[in-house]
């Protein structure tokens, strides 16, 4: 052998090992311990995404299907203070004596995003809306962030447009418009937005903010190219 090694120094490093494993195993899990204890995790939060909250928007598919819940010859005047795909947190601070006294189904369908469905069958809406804020407000919903800041699906292109004048264009456009009726839009109404647009399927755009390349620059020559797509 190239090297000497003395049998006994070869067994004293193999006991070592066995007495030294154990003690270093429990070392390392007291450290691990010591750990999280000066840096916990941070707790998740129990309210699921698919639950109802106060900041969940309600109005698919057109943002308006929450105006049941309102008296109809208040209607107009809700659309006005609240626009279309409003929080729970809003249609709470609308006054009560708008509200109609429905039945049927709040739920969310997606993202964020709730619908409420007529339903007699069902209970009282509000009650279970009121009720929700309550335990919100007992396990500290005052301190809730938005489930999601993004616009519902179909209406991505709304973020290309003045914020006093989404409403009116969402009510004419509608979910997944045509680029070119964004386009169509008074001009006077854009929004200098830089994001991304993107083919979200086949002959279907969207619009994504956070990039640095301007959006209007991206969605004209996407119509240069693209004629036809829809934009949502």
């Amino acid at each position: 052998m190239l090297v000497n090694t003395d049998p006994n120094l070869l067994l004293l490093v193999f006991i070592a090992a066995i007495l030294g494993g154990p003690t270093l195993y429990v070392f390392l899990r007291i450290i691990a311990h010591i750990i999280l204890w000066l840096f916990p995790a941070p707790i998740v939060d129990e309210v699921q995404l698919n639950e109802l909250r106060p900041d969940t928007y309600i109005g698919c598919p057109d943002g308006l299907c929450y105006l049941p819940l309102f008296k109809k010859q208040h209607h107009p005047r809700v659309i006005r203070q609240i626009g279309h795909f409003p929080s729970i947190r809003a249609l709470v601070i609308v006054s009560k004596s708008y509200r109609a006294n429905p039945r049927g189904v709040l739920k969310v369908i997606g993202d964020g995003v709730g619908h409420f469905e007529p339903n007699r069958r069902e209970g009282l809406v509000w009650d279970l809306v009121e009720e929700m804020m309550t335990r919100f407000d007992l396990i500290g919903g005052r301190h809730l962030t938005r489930v999601s800041i993004l616009p519902p699906d179909g209406y991505s292109y709304v973020e290309l447009f003045m914020d006093i004048k989404r409403n009116e264009i969402l009510t004419v456009l509608g979910p997944n418009p045509l680029l070119q009726t964004v386009i169509d839009i008074n001009p006077a109404y854009r929004f200098g937005v830089k994001g991304w647009v993107f083919e979200r399927e086949a002959g279907h755009l969207c619009f994504e903010t956070g990039h640095l390349i301007d959006g209007w620059m991206q969605v004209l020559a996407w119509n240069a190219c693209h004629p036809g797509v829809r934009f949502g």
